[in-house]
């Protein structure tokens, strides 16, 4: 199969939600055309259930709509034409600009687990809360440290946080300086209200913003945070045969694949 074949289905974005999406196309519907087209691949396993989708390695230049059919443009120039297209390019973190480090982290999948060490976590929102209960599953302790005196998530995450012994929550601080210890194994955070941790690894995790490049906003529209606006029972933008799902909207639930994806496979 060609890249300039026309798909039934184009997922652009290889994000976990993008990649599901394809699987649950291909096992409801095999006879399906679909492509995945991504500038990477990080989450595609050897093991996994994407059958005969086509991979298509590659940046969205720009997109257009042509008499109901969705043309995506790379930066290689090559095109892929698709009856429905599907957004699901996901999202990355804000990173900071003022603490330099090599051991920052910005997601636990980057850390390599010390048990005997505690870990940090540097933020006040649900991503911060989300990521110092994955990682107090892996650490002796977790010190998450806000800027604020209230974390901004849901009440059962806190109940959550509350009931995890292993997590100390250290509320309205700053992060002053961050370096490695003499020998380098280890981290020294230094916050403006607390004394000194000497922690494995520090994960900022300031939030995420949507990846949202090359996407033609004539066929989608963003919010002010540059979030896709979509119906959110249908995961449907404002062209015909566009949908998003993931990150890349306000609305990441699980249920949006197989919204989208029973719809996909009439």
């Amino acid at each position: 199969m060609q890249q300039n074949d026309l798909f039934d289905v184009v997922v652009l974005g290889a994000s976990n939600e993008g990649i599901a999406l394809c699987e649950y196309i291909k096992s409801k519907a095999p006879e399906k055309n679909v492509a995945l087209v991504s500038r990477h691949f990080n989450f595609v396993k050897p093991n996994n259930k994407l059958a005969d989708t086509v991979l298509i390695q590659g940046d969205s230049a720009f997109s257009s709509y042509v008499k109901g059919l969705v043309v995506l443009t790379l930066k290689s120039k090559k095109t892929v034409c698709g009856k429905n297209l599907v957004i699901a390019t996901g999202a990355t973190p804000i990173k900071t600009t003022t603490l330099k480090n090599n051991n920052i982290c910005y997601s636990p999948r980057d850390l390599k687990p010390a048990k005997t060490k505690p870990a940090v976590v540097y933020g006040a929102g649900t991503t911060a809360v989300k990521y110092s209960l994955q990682m107090a599953k892996k650490f002796k302790y977790v010190y998450l440290c806000s800027d604020t005196f209230k974390l901004n998530c849901e009440s059962k995450l806190i109940k959550c946080l509350n009931d995890t012994a292993n997590i100390v929550h250290l509320p309205n601080c700053h992060i002053t300086t961050c370096k490695n210890n003499k020998d380098g194994d280890l981290v020294e955070v230094t916050l403006d209200t607390y004394d000194t941790i000497n922690c494995s690894a520090l994960v900022m995790a300031l939030g995420r913003t949507p990846d949202v490049n090359g996407i033609d906003l004539r066929m989608v529209e963003l919010d002010q945070d540059r979030y896709i606006k979509i119906n959110s029972l249908h995961q449907t933008t404002r062209v015909p045969n566009i949908y998003a799902i993931g990150e890349c909207t306000r609305h990441n639930t699980k249920r949006s694949i197989t919204t989208v994806g029973s719809h996909l496979v009439r």
